[in-house]
């Protein structure tokens, strides 16, 4: 007899087996035959989605997921497979559960299978068979997972029925929701309402940022989802580490903004000039409402639609402008003033203005003679020292509002007066006016030779044998009688000319004219 029932329960095994590999490959060939199209609707969801920032549901083959999942809870509409021997037979038949959650185990009896999970309603058929039955090998299976209704109501773009499964999540109905373009509906107090009119509420925004699977509950039959509008919503731009719309509950402020929602300032953020534009006060435009410190900013309270941007400090530097020579170019041909402006920090110095690449210093700037002017008041400063030399002596920390001036200094002499050719030329090293003089085309017949008055660059007289150094002069004088004579004698000749001939004309018709007789 023994025997006998252990060849029994080794053929029910092997049935058993053969069984559940038929239905293995049954669903593989259902699942090959629809793939294309599960694949199809998969890529057209995925496409749809990428154009917003909301949670994407998972697509994903329910049958076998809900089989693996530990915590998956019995659903009405959830259909089982029991088979187990029964009287030398093999019994397997299909059972479900209906809407009370009430499971019939054929005529063996009826289990309750509400707020229980599939492993531990599958613990009690078993346990209730194998009483009945011992050494039936009675297996208990979930076919297919049941559906259900819930009802979506509230502030999200499109309310109303719904269908979910027993995995179905709280995400997985409220992934269409994207604050940039729905902020009036509230993710920060769903309402989701039990069969049994038991209300609990869910900050699904911490399932947003940080999957907390505890604020995404599993649905259920009958249960109805409300979506409140936002109390309030405001948008954080700038140097914050996470950019965008976020909505505050009552007792929510700005702490919470930006070092929760917002990840807190970047590390260039300028937290002393945090700027609050504001749309909701009365008798006033939208528009920048204070300029806040971030510990001012903790005890404002924020309105509805506000924005708050944190600017960058390298926005708000420090500006030192320099003027003058700064356009780049060679050191002969005429330039027009340039100015170069820097933005800095608190800290820096002079040296640091000449390390910038974008400033560009002509080579006719007058090095030595560049002067610094800060409140009014201007020193020289040979800026030389910066730049061919390390130097420092002359380093100073910057202000905000300073300028260098940095003159114009040519390498050219002038040549002016009595010469032939009056204008600049190029420097030569080592000559002296004799040199430059004749340049400019040698004395004109007005000069007077030997008296040339020669300068330096800044405008001292400078004696005869002088070598000119650039920016210097040499003007070389004329006598005025020569000069005069020289510019006018041809209009004198003329007059003279226009003179003579009317005394002359004059003189000829005295003579014609015959003298009176004498008595």
């Amino acid at each position: 007899m023994n025997k006998r029932r252990i060849f029994l329960f080794a053929v029910l095994f092997i049935v058993s087996l053969l069984s559940a590999s038929a239905d293995v490959y049954k669903e593989e060939d259902a699942s090959n035959s629809s793939s294309q199209s599960t694949v199809t609707k998969q890529e057209s969801q995925t496409e749809a989605l990428d154009k917003v920032k909301a949670f994407v549901p998972q697509v994903y083959d329910s049958r076998l997921l809900a089989s693996s999942t530990i915590d998956y809870p019995a659903t009405p509409g959830d259909m089982y497979q029991l088979t187990y021997m029964a009287n030398n037979q093999m019994l397997t038949t299909q059972i479900s559960l209906d809407a009370l959650y009430t499971l019939r185990v054929h005529n063996l009896g009826t289990l309750n299978a509400r707020g229980k999970t599939f492993l531990q309603l599958k613990t009690e058929v078993e346990s209730l068979v194998s009483k009945n039955y011992p050494l039936s090998g009675v297996q208990f299976s979930l076919v297919n997972p049941g559906s259900f209704f819930i009802t979506l109501q509230g502030s999200h773009p499109n309310p109303g029925q719904k269908t979910a499964t027993g995995l179905t999540r709280l995400s997985d109905i409220l992934y269409e929701l994207n604050l940039d373009e729905y902020p009036w509906a509230s993710l920060r107090d769903v309402k989701v309402i039990s069969a049994d009119n038991q209300t609990r509420t869910f900050d699904y925004y911490q399932v947003i940022k940080t999957g907390d699977l505890s604020q995404n509950p599993r649905l259920r039959p009958g249960d109805t989802i409300v979506v409140s509008r936002a109390q309030r919503y405001v948008k954080v731009s700038g140097q914050i580490h996470e950019k965008g719309m976020y909505q505050l509950l009552e007792l929510e402020g700005s702490k919470e903004l930006v070092e929760d929602f917002a990840s807190g300032f970047q590390p260039s953020a300028d937290t002393d000039h945090i700027q609050l534009f504001r749309v909701s006060t009365p008798g006033k435009e939208p528009g920048l409402f204070k300029v806040l410190s971030y510990e001012e900013l903790i005890n404002e309270k924020l309105e509805n639609g506000d924005e708050i941007n944190v600017p960058n400090k390298q926005e708000l530097k420090h500006v030192f402008t320099v003027e003058g020579a700064v356009n780049g170019g060679n050191a002969t041909d005429l330039q027009v003033s340039g100015r170069y402006t820097y933005r800095f920090y608190t800290g820096q110095k002079l040296s640091d203005v000449f390390k910038d690449q974008g400033l560009n210093v002509s080579l006719a700037a007058d090095y030595e003679n560049s002067y610094f002017v800060r409140d009014g008041n201007s020193t020289i400063i040979d800026i030389s020292k910066f730049l061919f030399s390390t130097d420092l002596s002359q380093d100073r920390e910057l202000k905000d509002g300073d300028i260098l001036v940095i003159p114009f200094k040519y390498n050219y002499v002038w040549v002016t007066g009595a010469v032939a050719a009056p204008g600049r030329y190029p420097v030569q090293v080592g000559k002296t006016s004799e040199y430059y003089i004749n340049l400019a085309g040698g004395y004109h017949k007005n000069s007077i030779i030997g008296k040339e008055k020669i300068f330096n660059a800044e405008g001292e007289k400078m004696p005869a044998d002088y070598v000119l150094e650039p920016e210097s002069k040499i003007h070389v004088p004329e006598t005025w009688f020569m000069s005069f004579i020289n510019t006018y004698w041809g209009y004198i000749n003329l007059l003279w000319g226009i003179v003579s001939g009317t005394v002359l004309i004059v003189t000829t018709i005295m003579n014609w004219i015959p003298k009176p007789a004498t008595q």
